[in-house]
């Protein structure tokens, strides 16, 4: 693999580690946030040659940041996240330079979003960006219930912020164009939730949607309604329309993202940038349009986080879910695996 291009950027992660077995070191390199290559050897002094990095000529190229973490080995799974982050054992040197446009780092998402939710403004965390004017609202007192973070918003009990009418643009542009991509960096309270718990969706109520990311145990997953999957968005093979197992950490934010192809009946699923599954999803957005090509009977569609409309029984909030939301974000289009790279490179 010749990582070394001379166009675009890359980050580079060399690491030196105990392996788990207490007898040997590991040492290795991530690219781009994914792991190259990885060697283990014995407790040797002599082994430490074969990677002495003292090069006998001068390197020519544009160096971005250095940064040098200590401590008894690489926190590996931070890796990602070190360009989204502050550590007490960060060692930085010089300032962070501007990055040029088309770098795909920090603040350059793919543009052309439907409906998007940043929370950054304090003092409209609910309102979303996009062709609707979409702004989330709750029944009740959200005091103790949410609370807004500041550039994310974090949900402490069962609780529905919903909008009040349907995004009709969305409907109609996504349901023109038979695709849409749904895109979430989020980090859930608890793996142990059932049901599963209703994070993001567009439904009338807990049987009736256009889509749905949900999470189940240790597992995220997607509710999408076609001709295939019907009212619910279920499809019928379980297997489909699934993160893998242990993708729904607790203890890091993770970049979630389900891009559907109608044309070619296909669903991909990608987590932190990286395509993790790929299904045959049948049918396509029929049922959200009429005959005449705009928004079918679906005024009561309603935008919902942390759950769904109807969601309620006895007073009692069914399947919620609770977590921490920093990004949402739906185009009317499947995004590529080089644009879900480059928005899981911009961060949240």
């Amino acid at each position: 693999m010749n990582a070394a291009t001379a166009v675009g950027w890359h980050h580079v992660t060399f690491y030196r580690r105990a392996a788990p077995n207490g007898q040997s070191h590991e040492l290795g390199v991530y690219l781009d946030a994914h792991r190259h290559e990885r060697r283990v050897f014995p407790f040797e002094p002599s082994n430490l040659a074969l990677f002495d990095w003292r090069l006998g000529f001068d390197w020519q190229g544009v160096l971005d940041e250095v940064r040098i973490f200590r401590g008894p080995g690489a926190d590996l799974e931070q890796i990602p996240y070190i360009h989204l982050s502050q550590r007490e054992d960060l060692i930085e040197f010089g300032e962070r330079p501007v990055h040029p446009p088309g770098a795909g780092m920090v603040g350059e998402r793919v543009p052309g979003a439907t409906l998007e939710f940043d929370f950054e403004d304090p003092d409209a965390p609910w309102r979303a960006q996009g062709d609707d004017e979409v702004e989330l609202s709750a029944d009740g007192d959200l005091a103790g219930a949410v609370e807004v973070l500041g550039g994310g918003v974090r949900f402490l009990r069962p609780t529905l912020l919903h909008s009040r009418r349907a995004p009709r643009q969305l409907i109609s542009r996504c349901g023109a164009a038979d695709a849409i991509t749904l895109e979430a960096w989020l980090v859930s309270e608890s793996t142990r939730v059932m049901g599963p718990a209703r994070i993001f969706s567009l439904s009338k109520s807990v049987s009736k949607r256009y889509f749905s990311l949900v999470q189940s145990r240790e597992q995220y997953a997607l509710r999408l309604r076609t001709d295939w999957s019907g009212l619910n968005g279920v499809p019928q093979n379980a297997d489909v329309g699934q993160l893998p197992a242990g993708a729904a950490a607790t203890s890091t934010p993770h970049h979630v993202v389900f891009a559907f192809d109608g044309q070619n009946e296909e669903l991909v699923g990608y987590l932190n940038g990286e395509e993790v599954s790929r299904s045959m999803w049948p049918g396509g957005f029929g049922s959200w349009l009429n005959d005449a090509g705009t928004v079918a009977a679906s005024r009561d569609m309603r935008i919902g986080l942390g759950n769904e409309l109807d969601a309620r029984t006895d007073g009692l909030h069914v399947r919620p879910w609770l977590g921490s939301l920093y990004h949402i974000a739906v185009y009317c289009r499947a995004l590529t695996g080089e644009e879900v790279l480059q928005n899981f490179g911009a961060g949240y």
